[in-house]
């Protein structure tokens, strides 16, 4: 009689883009002319945002290119969205 042990890992790669949507009042601005702000790369240390962490991740890294792949936009009454890859 033989015995078959197999395996199995339950582990997978995920690449994605991950999206935040929070309200911040203190990022409220008026202006007539203007639907939303988009913030540069330069600026994102600047402005407060979550800090949101995958629970029990293995492993984790941002998407390696010449210039971070994220943006900010800020909508007048303090509506953030926040794109990372």
């Amino acid at each position: 009689m033989t015995t078959i042990y197999v395996l199995i890992f339950q582990d997978f790669t995920v690449d994605f883009y991950f999206r935040q949507h929070w309200h911040d009042p203190r990022l409220a601005f008026s202006s007539a002319i203007e639907d939303e702000l988009c913030i540069s790369n330069e600026m994102l240390n600047q402005i407060w945002w979550p800090d949101t962490f995958f629970a029990n991740a293995k492993d984790s890294r941002f998407h390696v290119a010449t210039t971070k792949n994220a943006f900010l936009r800020i909508k007048p009454n303090g509506d953030v969205l926040h794109s990372l890859r």
